[in-house]
């Protein structure tokens, strides 16, 4: 029986160890892997809906268009699918990452880049394809947002995430402060030091455009032609635009996106629809919106990363990791061999539960605090990765 005063106990030392911790200069990775028996329970079984299913991390989506047209179905360990189907990252996410997963799909795509699974390696200067250790295994690390897998009948197994959560700072645009301080005539219409709205600029691919921009305390409108949103340079190159907008097109940077295609992406950024609101991700700095009618602005908000240095992770191995009992109880043992590693244990939504470094051999872990449920332990040193999912009856 689990007892409240080691919970409590346990929560003190946690205090004291991150107080004394404050001299570490980096942040502690997460390890994230998709729990399907949450994707077979949650899934929208729509056929008629993009989106199947959504968590903290991910967003799985179906192709619907006149060249996929997803069939899929889940299960307790994975999904079946026919036709294509997409992964995407959420935003929380940093830039550089890894992603595994086994699937039997003969093309993936990585953020546009069409990849033979028949002829990896593969490496270009934002990411890098190879096989894992596992039987139909793929390895994905870099920078990238969204992943394909698709043609004829296939599955997706064991899907995980190693990354970092990244900080960020928002910059909204506050609609009073921009009726009271814009100007109807000059080029720049307003400017809030990282966003600025022009009257009229210079549309790629089209040319002049000279839209009627006007605004009250609660939006932003513009009529009659393309209007330009420019983001400031920021801190990091990737960064997220956010605009409630029901414009019906747009163009980012110098690519025209329709907003009855999405999700799209390219290899510099993805564009989204989430709750009635358009999210960019990625490196951009022009944001057109337009062309012909009326649109209304309802809120516009960067969120840029401050943290965009992260290590690469191209060179470690990454293995299972052998624990038992599993199902577990009150103790788990984890073998790591002879070598050194440093211990994370995480709830399936990637919450750091417990941290043990400098450890090797066979190492007991108390868990009797652990509530029941499924963990994820990630054992780590400079060269190599282990990995186990835990059950805790």
């Amino acid at each position: 029986m689990k007892k409240n005063y080691k919970t409590i106990f346990a929560a003190i030392i946690g205090i004291l160890f991150l107080a004394l911790d404050v001299s570490a200069s980096h942040r502690d990775s997460v390890y994230y892997c998709t729990d399907f028996n949450d994707v077979h329970v949650n899934a929208n079984t729509n056929q008629n809906q993009s989106n199947y299913y959504g968590d903290e991390t991910i967003t799985i989506y179906k192709e619907q268009s006149s060249w996929a047209l997803t069939n899929i179905q889940s299960y307790q360990n994975g999904i079946n699918f026919y036709g294509w189907i997409k992964i995407a990252i959420n935003e929380s996410v940093c830039p550089s990452k890894k992603m595994s997963f086994v699937s039997v799909s003969s093309e993936i795509l990585v953020d546009g880049f069409s990849i033979n699974t028949s002829s990896l390696p593969f490496s270009n200067s934002k990411f890098s394809v190879e096989n894992g250790t596992a039987s139909g295994q793929i390895v994905i690390t870099g920078e990238f947002n969204f992943v394909s897998l698709g043609n004829s009948t296939n599955y997706l197994e064991s899907l995980c995430i190693e990354y970092e959560a990244c900080n960020t700072t928002e910059s909204c645009l506050d609609m009073v402060d921009l009726n009271a301080n814009a100007s109807g005539t000059s080029e720049l219409y307003y400017s809030n030091g990282t966003l600025n709205i022009y009257n009229y600029s210079d549309v790629p691919g089209i040319g002049m455009a000279y839209p009627n921009v006007f605004a009250d305390d609660e939006a932003l409108y513009f009529a009659g032609d393309w209007m330009r949103i420019e983001v400031k340079e920021t801190s990091c190159p990737s960064k997220i635009l956010e605009i409630g907008s029901f414009s019906s097109e747009i163009i980012v940077d110098e690519q025209r996106v329709n907003f009855n295609n999405l999700p799209y992406s390219n290899s510099k950024f993805s564009v989204t629809n989430s709750n009635g609101k358009v999210l960019i991700d990625g490196e951009f700095s022009n944001v057109y919106l337009g062309e012909f009618g009326t649109y209304r602005i309802n809120s516009v908000c960067v969120i840029s990363r401050t943290d965009c240095e992260i290590t690469s992770a191209n060179s470690l191995k990454v293995n299972n990791m052998n624990v038992y009992p599993n199902p577990a109880d009150e103790i788990l043992n984890l073998d790591l061999g002879s070598d050194k590693y440093n211990v994370l244990i995480t709830d399936i939504s990637g919450k750091l539960i417990k941290e043990i470094n400098n450890v090797s051999g066979i190492r007991t872990v108390d868990i009797s605090e652990l509530s029941s449920g499924t963990y994820y332990v990630k054992a780590s040193n400079n060269s190599e990765i282990k990995s186990a999912k835990v059950v805790v009856k």
